[in-house]
């Protein structure tokens, strides 16, 4: 029950960047929402309104439950998660992808999110508008990776990292976690 407690500690706190909660994004996972009056469900990507502030009215609702599709023929997900070796668990960045292939290795459909790299966990369709249609190449993953620096803001922090140092890890990583959840939907780079 503490998986659970914490992936959902993650989404009801809407912390920006929480494994789990860029992991439950990756994945177009949605959380049910329960008051006195009934229950909802609702994209979980829907739920951040700002640092540590979400839609559930912690007065009056509470999270009950989380799902995502489980991914099927021809998709595959990863994570990356970039921190400090020692010291303080926060994240550099953490970042997560989601990928549907076609018969011809031809990227069908994808979703990528990354934290912490503004207010809210963020689902970065730059990027996934870069890859999807093409196939899955190197060069392709590395246009992506470019697309997510020209969008977000990075600021330094003294807890996280510098900015720059931030893009260098984007630059690094996404291109990986999208070969990976390539190789994993069966498809070869």
């Amino acid at each position: 029950m503490r998986n659970v407690g914490t992936l959902a500690g993650n989404v009801a706190h809407a912390l920006p960047a929480g494994d789990g909660t860029i992991g439950l994004l990756a994945l177009d996972g949605e959380i049910e929402v329960a008051a006195a009056d009934g229950t909802r469900w609702m994209p979980a990507s829907e739920s951040f309104v700002g640092p540590g502030r979400s839609v559930v009215n912690r007065h009056k609702e509470v999270l009950t439950r989380l799902r995502f599709r489980p991914t099927s023929d021809k998709e595959g997900s990863a994570h990356h998660r970039v921190m400090r070796p020692q010291g303080l668990c926060l994240p550099i960045i953490s970042t997560a992808a989601r990928v549907r292939i076609d018969d011809d290795k031809n990227i069908e459909s994808v979703t990528i999110s990354m934290g912490p790299v503004g207010p809210v966990p963020w689902v970065a369709e730059p990027a996934m508008d870069v890859l999807r249609g093409a196939p899955a190449t190197r060069e392709l993953f590395d246009r992506a990776a470019e697309a997510v620096i020209a969008e977000v803001t990075l600021r330094t922090s003294k807890y996280r990292a510098t900015s720059e140092y931030r893009r260098t890890m984007i630059r690094t990583y996404l291109p990986i976690i999208l070969a990976r959840a390539v190789e994993r939907a069966g498809g070869a780079i």
